[in-house]
């Protein structure tokens, strides 16, 4: 006998195999329509423990298993086809998969409105209270502030605003996926959604916990320098500032118990030389846009135009740098 056409998203648990004679019980015998099974096949589907109970037969609830729907993917079918509400793609092969799927419209799951069924897709779940309209991402903005972190060799300015929606984000989608480790059986396609967001909430996590690495390291290089500036309070985090205090006072007991007490007086009377940041460092960069003509250290005067790629000193870029109109690479 001949099979039905499969497609990419079809159920595994489509055709049925009877375990005692071992042959499969295709949908094709036993239902009119090739692209659809009768309530005695579907019926088996409540034994598994991942997905929800059918509705009874007859009921209202009946139209909302639509024809040619996935239940992993929770899409809905157009000419044959699969689409995913996590990647929103679709398939052409398919259809005679026949598979059923909840796909009650208009409803509304933990705060999310889904115009694919009852379970928000991915692009709901990571759109939602984020900066859609921004230019870029947050994650993208911080991991841009990391990179330029990296190559500059002094402390950038702290991208607070970036960093606590970064924040906001993480809370807000690892309570997501709380939600949906609670349910797993109830909605696939919200489960897989929910474990796609862990992914990303795990990559947020890292380049935050990076990012925060490398500021703290680069300020326990200068702490007094870092803390005499005018714009400290805009150059530093708060937890950054009492950081570079605390660290002070420690490097200085340290000091004063181990060296400076037994010197001589007009020598431990005489302040410790303070290390600064080196701003003749080169530093690789990529112009972002047009930018405003700089001069270089020979004097002469250079225009560096978007998308070009340049080495020069940092003191030389420094101003571009803060403008954003440059990026470190």
């Amino acid at each position: 006998m001949s099979r039905p056409g499969r497609g990419f998203f079809d159920d595994d648990d489509d055709d049925l195999v009877d375990l005692e004679t071992g042959q499969e019980s295709l949908q094709s015998d036993r239902a009119p329509r090739p692209d659809s099974l009768d309530y005695d096949s579907l019926n088996l589907r409540s034994q598994s423990p991942f997905l929800p109970p059918l509705p009874a037969q007859g009921s209202e609830a009946n139209d909302s298993y639509e024809r040619g729907s996935s239940v992993a993917t929770g899409g809905r079918t157009a000419g044959g086809g699969r689409v995913s509400s996590v990647t929103g793609g679709a398939t052409a092969a398919g259809a005679g998969g026949g598979s059923s799927v909840r796909a009650l419209r208009g409803n509304t799951t933990n705060g999310y409105a889904s115009t694919r069924g009852d379970s928000p897709s991915l692009d709901d779940i990571l759109a939602g209270g984020s900066s859609r309209g921004r230019d870029g991402r947050n994650v993208q903005q911080l991991l841009r502030a990391w990179q330029n972190e990296m190559g500059a060799p002094e402390l950038l300015k702290f991208p607070t605003k970036v960093v606590e929606r970064v924040v906001k984000d993480l809370a807000r989608r690892k309570e997501l996926v709380r939600k949906a480790q609670s349910t797993a059986g109830m909605d696939e396609s919200f489960y897989l959604a929910a474990t796609v967001v862990a992914t990303e909430n795990m990559r947020a996590s890292h380049v935050l916990k990076m990012y925060t690495r490398e500021r703290i390291w680069k300020l326990e290089q200068c702490p007094e320098y870092y803390l005499s500036l005018a714009d400290v309070k805009q150059r530093l985090y708060s937890n950054e500032i009492a950081h570079a205090e605390g660290y002070v006072r420690l490097v200085k007991a340290y000091q004063d118990a181990c060296a400076m007490d037994a010197m001589p007086e007009q020598i431990a009377r005489q302040p410790p030389p303070m290390p600064t940041p080196d701003f003749s460092k080169p530093v690789f960069f990529r112009a972002r846009k047009d930018c405003a003509p700089v001069v270089l250290p020979d004097g002469e005067t250079f225009v560096f135009t978007a998308g070009s790629q340049h080495m020069c000193r940092y003191s030389t870029i420094r101003a571009l740098l803060e403008a954003g109109d440059i990026e470190l690479i």
